[in-house]
């Protein structure tokens, strides 16, 4: 009989433990809380229209990075999924000049001297260092089961995130004031949030210059509705529209979970548990809070070292096609109010690219806004004026919209206004984060295991794990969880 493996959270770690179990000839079951799989990695339709949840760049989408090969592996990425590459990973207007971040290196070196020569120093050592960060590389298997080789390969690999590191140790605000010209400060600014170390800056644009940065046909929900169709082929259960209310543990193991059901809760019992969830969710719900991780209370009552990336994204319908502006643009608008404050510029994204996005002749155009959790927690306590402000909001920001392009006047109308309450409540993030702790220059760095010592046959995955966070760290803990089952096992891992 074929060992049995739960696994808590249909998202990209849920999906991809899910995916290699079943590989290895386990039998595994995935239970999902929402209706959809995905987790963050997810978008949802309004009025005829697609509304893209999460994908900003994937990093690995071209053929031969190393995670590349893995989201083909599973069926995320494959021969028949075109990868959209932006010319510019953004256009920045400001005071009449523009800034383009291309994706192609040399190319943006050139532009950004002919503005502003002035900078010619911090220009040339900024674009050197990306092209050195082209070659780092996240390892495929956990520490613990690397060979002598490949841990030679990751320690070289640290060394030079480290040496990079350090040269861009400071705040991104703190780095782009560095530049004489205002208008490469605000591009640079508008890639990542400002309070980011600038090292995350260079790696970013990194994975964008070495085309591993590109976006999959279809978005994000595409992409997770691959995989679990791919996972359920293998012969794996994902279960939907079911919660699991705790992890069942006898005498120091893993055996099972509690599902949520009406009018009693039902045991499953497994060899196995992996719980894929936000890391709050398996610590102090999943786990009772039994096993309290210090490290993770001091960082939630630390924002300002680490923050959590929450935002509301607003979705629009332009009756035009927009195939001749740039799909990124943070431009100055009319005044606007969000949360309280005014404010004169916007970033915002197209989706012409994707004609099934809309119906012919129109397009989808979201705006993203970095926001206040506790604002709209807050806020929501009156649901009457949580719903009034996201109504004042979208008209607000389409009068915003209209003063930057004046050509789309009454053209332009709002589908949608995602807060961070709404992340929340469908995915269980942590107050709406869309990504663990940000790497500021003051904070040290998160790396757990995956595993709790008092616990056997539990392995932990998601995005929440190490750093960056993110897509690729979550199908990495996905895939890393069952190759530590795999060693309990005494089982090969080959391929």
């Amino acid at each position: 009989m074929p060992k049995k493996i739960v696994i808590i959270g249909g998202g990209i770690a849920g999906l991809t433990a899910g995916i290699y179990a079943q590989k290895k000839g386990f039998d595994s079951t995935i239970y999902e809380q929402h209706t959809l799989p995905g987790g963050l990695c997810t978008g949802w339709d309004r009025e005829g229209c697609h509304i893209d949840g999460c994908i900003s760049w994937l990093t690995g989408s071209g053929e031969n990075h190393a995670l590349g090969k893995i989201w083909r592996e599973i069926r995320a990425l494959g021969p028949d999924v075109p990868i959209y590459q932006p010319d510019a990973f953004v256009t920045v207007e400001d005071e009449g000049a523009v800034v383009s971040l291309s994706r192609d290196l040399e190319k943006m070196r050139r532009q950004l001297l002919e503005l502003s020569p002035d900078d010619r120093f911090e220009i040339d050592r900024l674009c050197d260092a990306i092209a050195a960060s082209k070659n780092l590389a996240l390892p495929l298997l956990p520490p613990e089961l690397l060979n002598l080789l490949d841990r030679l390969h990751a320690l070289n690999s640290a060394r030079a995130m480290q040496q990079i590191s350090r040269q861009f140790g400071e705040s991104l605000a703190q780095y782009a004031a560095s530049f004489r010209h205002p208008a490469i400060r605000r591009a640079l600014t508008a890639v990542i949030p400002e309070g980011c170390s600038s090292y995350t800056l260079v790696v970013t644009l990194g994975n964008i210059c070495s085309d591993n940065g590109g976006r999959p046909a279809g978005g994000s929900r595409a992409m997770a509705l691959r995989m679990a169709d791919y996972y359920r082929s293998l012969g794996g259960q994902l279960v939907l529209d079911q919660a699991v209310e705790r992890i069942l543990i006898r005498d120091g193991q893993a055996v099972g979970v509690e599902l949520c059901q009406e009018p009693e809760n039902t045991e499953v019992r497994a060899d196995y548990v992996v719980p894929a969830t936000d890391l709050h969710v398996t610590l102090s719900t999943l786990l009772e809070g039994r096993f309290p991780a210090a490290m993770i209370d001091d960082r939630d009552r630390d924002p300002v070292t680490y923050p959590t990336p929450t935002s509301v994204q607003a979705a629009f319908a332009v009756d035009a096609r927009l195939d001749d502006i740039p799909t990124d643009l943070d431009v100055p608008t009319a005044p606007y109010t969000f949360e309280e404050q005014s404010r004169e510029r916007l970033s915002i994204r197209h989706y012409a690219y994707e004609p099934g996005f809309a119906p012919p002749g129109k397009t989808v155009l979201t705006a993203l806004l970095p926001a206040d959790y506790a604002w709209w927690d807050e806020l929501a306590q009156d649901e009457a004026a949580y719903e009034a402000e996201k109504k004042r909001l979208g008209d607000d920001l389409v009068q915003a919209i209209v003063s930057r392009f004046p050509q789309w006047t009454d053209k332009v109308r709002c589908l949608d206004i995602a807060t961070p309450l709404t992340y929340e409540r469908t995915t269980s993030a942590w107050r709406g984060a869309w990504m663990p702790y940000l790497q500021t220059p003051r904070a040290e760095r998160l790396f757990l295991r995956g595993q709790i010592k008092k616990v056997k046959h539990l392995y932990m995955a998601g995005q929440w794990l190490m750093p960056p966070g993110g897509l690729p760290i979550a199908v990495l803990t996905g895939r890393w969880a069952i190759q530590r089952i795999c060693k309990a096992e005494k089982m090969a891992w080959r391929w």
